[in-house]
């Protein structure tokens, strides 16, 4: 183990993007293609999009506890094994990608439907691979 340990230290230090690689992919071996804490919040640390000032913003715009609230309607459409960390992180990537689109549309109530849309896409199309979100977050990288 203490091999492995010291290999894996020299990756991570020489290598993060390929260690980052592994981590996930022992994380989805041990746990399912399903984000956790730490990769939720990792995955939308690295999320930003240019707002219409020229800065980018970058991260979280909703709290884990914000996100649950406002998922929990959707929940009974989800699959059992998606979890409120996936809806975190599919909640921000479609509001980095798309928020502004959807509120020149509807700069009062954009958000719900963002939301709404956000956790159709990810969770509620039939014919997606378990860990939609998950899978497609990988694939960005």
């Amino acid at each position: 183990m203490k091999a492995l340990e010291s290999i894996l230290a020299w990756v991570q230090e020489n290598n993060p993007d390929l260690y980052n690689r592994y981590c996930m992919a022992k994380h989805e071996e041990e746990h399912g293609a399903h984000f956790d804490k730490a990769f939720a919040t990792k995955a939308v640390a690295e999320m930003y999009h240019t707002a219409p000032d020229g800065s980018k913003r970058y991260g979280e715009r909703w709290t884990i506890d914000e996100v649950k609230a406002a998922v929990e309607p959707f929940r009974g459409r989800m699959h059992d094994k998606d979890n409120y960390w996936d809806a975190y992180v599919a909640v921000h990537m479609w509001w980095h990608d798309l928020g502004r689109n959807y509120k020149q549309r509807d700069p009062n109530n954009y958000e719900a439907a963002l939301i709404e849309d956000a956790v159709t896409w990810a969770f509620c199309d039939e014919d997606a691979p378990d860990g939609k979100i998950w899978h497609y977050i990988q694939s960005m990288k």
